[in-house]
């Protein structure tokens, strides 16, 4: 196996210091002893890619890495190879690897002929698979806010007040509920509500989001649900439930409307926060009508739909929760919002394109390519119809999306995967799922992708999945 570290001693010299040819030598030679094991492994799956890599001229780029010296316990220097020199050593193995590609064989999709000519035709274009996690920012939207000249806007100006109340009651309105109030949808945003809340009267769903995940860490009386059921909800004897429509990593679907129905036959007093930013992200419009409930309380984060981070909102139609929700509005926000909201509202495409089944395709053209090697996280019926929670057995998400990056393919494991974490879905943790097959998770979510460009993605993916088996990394 490649290995991830390479450390050299110092040899003796009649000085005590060592020779640097010496040195040098030994660096060149332990690195070429690793480019022919990979040569040798790669060999036995891809001939002309051990050729490749056997024939190319390795000193040169071994030569051009930088070592830095660091003490030892021993008091013996010791040199080692930064992590950055490493990664570039990796990728230069994967890709003398992926120029024999094209000697393979490759097995065809059968629903689906010319990848090759398609390939030439789209040539250069990012295929972005992380549409819920890593949304476009909304340009027009973020121009409202800089156009704006103050932070805030000024508490005494009526013209302002009457604006923002407006915008607000129009924003009441899209979403079927009296009030709009900002809200953060951050770490902080979270623990503040809670404690106003009262933690002990509150339970969490661990798929809300990554960053309401952490007020697990923070407070040890927070009740926790792992996979919301109507059972499982009304068994806690809680106030207040934070459920997201569409869970984290996983991209399950969480039955809102069964679980508010089953609250209200316990005669309790409850509150149903729902986090519902990817029904808004592919215009779902309708099916949030559906989720009228005046229990319900909607939370939006502003980054999820193009606006900025740290940025979102509650919409409800409770006077209770208004105390809670105080925070102060930006200069401009409402208006950003809206425009957002409203961009999305008027794409009636997006949901169209949701209705298409295109994760079923996807995974068929998957299947067709790496057959068992490949799975699913959530049944396709239990995901909107752009979302695919991938399990690629025996892979590791992190060295997948790298590679996959070099193929122009924009993938995540999961939420702490896009905010450079690298760690193994949170999610599937709580799940009970040991930590190497938390990383076999490739959290899937695309827009307007072609049955076309899908089927040359999931060539791309199988050519991953072939040559990272073969570097054995």
């Amino acid at each position: 196996m490649i290995e991830s570290r390479w450390v050299y001693r110092k040899r003796a010299s009649p000085s005590g210091v060592p020779d640097a040819a010496t040195l040098k030598s030994h660096r060149i030679s332990h690195l070429d002893s690793v480019y022919a094991r990979a040569a040798e492994r790669v060999a036995i799956h891809l001939p002309r890619a051990a050729t490749i890599l056997l024939q190319a001229k390795l000193h040169k780029m071994i030569e051009s890495l930088v070592y830095r010296k660091r003490a030892s316990p021993s008091g013996v220097d010791e040199v080692a190879a930064p992590r950055d020199s490493i990664n570039l050593l990796k990728n230069a193995v994967y890709a003398r690897a992926a120029e024999g590609w094209e000697a393979l064989p490759h097995t065809p999709i059968t629903s689906f002929t010319s990848v090759k000519l398609a390939s030439k035709q789209i040539g250069g274009t990012m295929y972005k698979l992380d549409y819920l996690a890593n949304f476009a920012r909304n340009k027009e939207a973020w121009q409202i806010l800089a156009n704006e000249p103050y932070a805030i806007p000024n508490p005494f100006s009526l013209e302002d007040s009457k604006r923002t109340k407006a915008l607000q009651r129009r924003m009441g309105e899209m979403f079927g509920r009296e009030w709009v109030q900002f809200f953060g949808c951050t770490q902080e945003d979270f623990s503040a509500l809670l404690l106003r809340l009262g933690v002990e009267q509150c339970a969490m769903s661990v798929g809300f989001s990554q960053a309401a995940y952490q007020s697990f860490g923070l407070f040890d009386n927070l009740q926790k649900l792992i996979a919301p059921t109507t059972e499982s909800v009304c068994a806690l004897d809680t106030r207040y439930y934070f459920i997201p429509y569409v869970n984290e990593d996983t991209l399950s679907l969480n039955p809102i409307l069964d679980i508010a129905h089953a609250l209200d036959s316990t005669g309790r007093e409850w509150v149903l926060f729902v986090e519902v930013s990817a029904l808004v992200q592919v215009g779902a419009w309708e099916l949030l009508a559906t989720l009228c409930h005046p229990q319900i309380a909607f939370v939006v984060s502003g980054e999820r739909i193009g606006l900025t981070p740290r940025s979102g909102f509650v919409a409800h139609s409770l006077g209770s929760l208004v105390p809670y929700l105080d925070a102060p509005l930006a200069s401009g926000f409402m208006a950003a919002l809206h425009c957002a909201c409203e961009g999305l509202r008027a794409s009636a495409h997006l949901w169209e394109y949701c209705t298409r089944g295109y994760n079923a395709l996807l995974f068929r053209y998957l299947t067709e390519l790496l057959g068992e090697r490949v799975g699913l996280f959530t049944p396709l019926d239990a995901c909107l119809g752009n979302c695919l929670a991938l399990r690629v057995f025996g892979a590791k998400a992190r060295v997948l999306a790298q590679s996959l990056l070099l193929e122009d393919v924009a993938v995540i494991n999961g939420a702490d995967c896009l905010l450079g974490n690298f760690k193994p879905s949170f999610v599937l943790g709580e799940l009970g799922f040991e930590e190497p097959h938390c990383r076999e998770l490739l959290s899937i979510s695309f827009m307007n992708l072609s049955p076309e460009e899908l089927a040359l993605i999931a060539q791309k993916i199988a050519k991953v999945c072939a040559i990272t088996q073969a570097l054995e990394i």
